[in-house]
């Protein structure tokens, strides 16, 4: 099909409408002069007149009838589609959100509360979950991971703390145990290990040392998905957990829990919040997004 021949067809249907030239232009928003074009360029592909011209009237051929009754009910539903879109866009807006779990408690439950209070007319739905998304085939609008996470094809932007971790024990642990000597230590202790669900492995600790970074993946006395569970773990002196500072300071400052090495962790890249377009952003996600990376 030619381009813009539907376009034609519409502005034929228009003029049939209203009887003239002028005022399918002041319907359109158009000069009267496009209208005779689109007229002229629909009549030259279809090798027959649509329109019997005098200097004052104009009335449909039998060809012009035939067409206007075939395309006219099309146009017509082609226009109550468009309505309903822009209907639609003036409902209430929702925002589907696909996160990890460490994601909740570090920046994201604050981040929604705040947007729901500077946008109420805006519903949210989070679902927490750490393994990878095609968010391109799914039903949500955003996702947010780490950066081993991110989803093919689509864009990014960093949101969200820099994430600083620690290494921690209960003193109950150290006075069994004891403390690791070197983060090499590690793999004489019992460790409380992070597993990625989507990759099935588990999430290595890193450290810096005098020849750059390093990682280690020490022995597991308990594998767990949920960075709460492993705290929970930590706190009962099972074993040695790397963690999110952010989620152990307060224990760390009363004691309840016991942190090292912290200068030979490796802070480790900031969460990424993913889409799919750029074009056509609705408003209320923009404005989501723009706030997530203030």
């Amino acid at each position: 099909m030619r381009k813009n021949k539907i376009n034609d067809i519409a502005i034929f249907v228009e003029v049939a409408k209203t009887g003239g030239f002028r005022a399918a232009a002041r319907g359109l928003d158009l000069q009267p002069s496009s209208i005779s074009q689109a007229i002229k360029r629909l009549e030259n592909e279809l090798e027959t007149n649509l329109l019997k011209r005098t200097t004052r009237s104009i009335a449909l051929t039998e060809a012009g009838q035939l067409l206007y009754r075939s395309c006219s009910p099309a146009i017509d539903a082609i226009e109550r589609a468009s309505m309903g879109i822009r209907h639609h866009k003036n409902l209430k807006h929702k925002i589907k959100i696909s996160a990890t779990t460490s994601s909740s408690r570090l920046f994201l439950d604050s981040l929604i509360s705040e947007y729901c209070l500077k946008y109420p007319d805006v519903n949210i739905e989070v679902i927490y979950e750490d393994k990878k998304i095609d968010l391109i085939n799914s039903d949500f609008d955003l996702a947010i991971r780490s950066k081993s996470l991110l989803d093919d094809g689509t864009f990014a932007v960093s949101v969200g703390p820099k994430l600083k971790m620690s290494l921690v024990a209960a003193p109950s642990y150290i006075k069994n145990h004891g403390k690791p000597k070197n983060p090499n230590d590690l793999v004489n202790h019992q460790c409380l290990c992070f597993k990625i669900t989507s990759s099935n492995i588990l999430a290595p600790w890193m450290f810096t040392g005098k020849k750059g970074e390093y990682t280690i993946t020490p022995q597991s006395k308990i594998i767990a998905n949920d960075i709460d569970s492993i705290l929970s773990f930590a706190l009962s002196g099972l074993g040695v957990a790397y963690v999110f500072s952010r989620l152990v300071a307060d224990y760390v400052n009363n004691g309840t829990l016991v942190s090292f090495f912290d200068k030979e962790l490796v802070k480790l890249p900031q969460f990424s919040i993913n889409y799919v377009n750029k074009v056509n952003m609705p408003d209320h996600i923009r404005e989501f997004i723009d706030m997530a990376k203030t």
